[in-house]
């Protein structure tokens, strides 16, 4: 493949359950591409993580790479050698981790491709478990990806409530280095409703409006431990003129009166899509409510694709009636993604595109 095709740009490769096992050394011809800028890997039987990286990261040109594996890099492996610092060009990453585990070799394996251009990173674990690691990989992040401009995590802890309760105790201890990257445009954070990363409220979503001024999408359905009420929504819309897309969760708005409603100027804020998981009303007047937010946010659709939770759409409608519902909100891929690829390998056998 890397004689017939010496020009080649983007790669797609994907190996399935049933598929014979690949050598690894099968996997190293993959370095031979010089001309690689994109490249996709899916495989159920994983080659050698660590001399494939370290082949993969002497690709002078590759800036997109997305991975779908079920391990990546055991910690407990001697064998792998974190040693190097490859990936210079790299500027976008995704990274799906399909077994059930930990994110801790995921966490010991992201500095293998830091980058000073890494600017969109996606890591998803749909089978994790040991929430405190979670904390930790935001540091490790932090300081591994110092020009952020996306950052997306989705991970299902939703077994971990019937073990614990908060993942760390400090807002600062998960998201204080993050905090400091001011390059920051989109942040999300997926998690399952019971498990609760870590203490905060409104005070400390004030200092995510402030500490990151280019904010554009902030997706947190994460479950912090509070309490958020109306005030933090009022906080983006005066410290966030940039913010087009906000998720949140377990809002309160039990203690909103009139008064405060009268108190809001209409700022006429540009905000286009607004959700929040687990929303808890005024109980008594819920019409309140929606007066609140349309004057926050008049251009405001609505979306309840969060954790699933009939009663999410169902609040979402009375707190904002007169807004149009999204009915499925779909995480936005880098640009690189949509036109993926020139050629594409399904268990060895080339497509052309």
């Amino acid at each position: 493949m890397t004689q017939s095709f010496p020009a080649l740009e983007e790669l797609v490769i994907k190996t399935f359950l049933d598929a014979p096992s690949l050598n690894p050394d099968g996997w190293l011809p993959i370095s031979h591409l010089q001309a690689l800028h994109t490249l996709e890997m899916k495989y159920s039987d994983p080659p050698s993580d660590g001399p494939l990286l370290r082949e993969l990261s002497k690709l002078p040109d590759l800036r997109h790479l997305r991975l779908s594996v079920h391990h990546l890099m055991p910690a407990a492996d001697s064998d792998h050698d974190l040693a190097f610092r490859g990936f210079a060009t790299l500027q976008t990453f995704t990274v799906l981790i399909l077994a059930a585990g930990t994110p801790w070799s995921l966490r010991d394996a992201l500095p293998i491709f830091s980058s000073p251009s890494l600017s969109v990173l996606n890591v998803k674990f749909p089978h994790a478990s040991n929430p405190p690691l979670l904390p930790a990989m935001l540091n490790h992040i932090a300081n591994a990806y110092r020009a952020l401009r996306c950052l997306s995590i989705t991970g299902d802890f939703s077994l971990w409530h019937t073990q614990n309760n908060l993942a760390v105790d400090s807002f600062d201890d998960a998201f204080g280095q993050l905090l400091g990257i001011q390059t920051i445009e989109e942040c999300t954070l997926h998690t399952s409703r019971h498990f609760v990363v870590c203490a905060g409220g409104d005070r400390e979503l004030v200092r995510m409006a402030e500490c990151w001024p280019k904010l554009r999408r902030l997706s947190l359905f994460a479950t912090l431990s509070g309490p958020l009420t109306h005030r933090c929504l009022v906080s983006f819309a005066r410290r966030s003129p940039g913010l087009r897309v906000l998720h949140l969760r377990s809002v309160r708005f039990s203690d909103l009166t009139m008064a405060h409603v009268s108190m809001i100027p209409r700022l006429g804020h540009g905000l286009e899509e607004l959700g929040i998981c687990n929303a808890l009303p005024n109980p008594e007047d819920a019409g309140l409510d929606a007066a609140f937010i349309q004057r926050l946010f008049p251009r405001a659709q609505t979306t309840h694709a969060c954790c699933g939770e009939s009663s999410c759409a169902i609040t979402m409608a009375v707190l904002t009636p007169r807004a149009q519902t999204i009915a499925q909100n779909i995480p936005r891929r880098p640009d690189w993604f949509a036109e993926i690829s020139e050629l594409k390998v399904f268990d060895g056998e080339p497509t052309m595109h």
